[in-house]
């Protein structure tokens, strides 16, 4: 799949679960209280994606994030990282910052 192919699955599949996605998180509200943000862009041949959303709901929207990217077939590795070795949790991921959007499952799922 190609980057643009994979941001534009990454921002459907997001939007989907209710989230405002943006290039960068220069365009949300200084409260952003009332929505799940997410800006995702191709930085050094990659996707990334991370998540702008209030310090006490950053579990739960990664956790939606998550999810809404498992059921794309996606998920976020850690920056750098080796998708085909990386055995980091999308949610995990996004909640340490950017993650780099790769094709596949989180490593735990594929055994549920």
């Amino acid at each position: 799949m190609n980057l643009q192919d994979l941001r534009r699955q990454t921002e459907a599949a997001l939007i989907a679960a209710g989230f405002d996605v943006r290039d960068d998180d220069t365009g949300f509200p200084v409260d952003t209280s009332s929505l799940n943000g997410a800006c995702l862009f191709i930085q050094d041949n990659h996707v990334r994606l991370y998540l702008v959303v209030p310090t006490d709901r950053q579990e739960k929207a990664a956790d939606i994030a998550a999810e809404a990217l498992a059921g794309a077939g996606l998920r976020a590795v850690q920056v750098g990282a080796d998708p085909a070795s990386a055995d980091g949790r999308t949610s995990n991921v996004l909640l340490a910052g950017t993650g780099e959007l790769a094709e596949g499952r989180d490593p735990e799922d594929l055994f549920a």
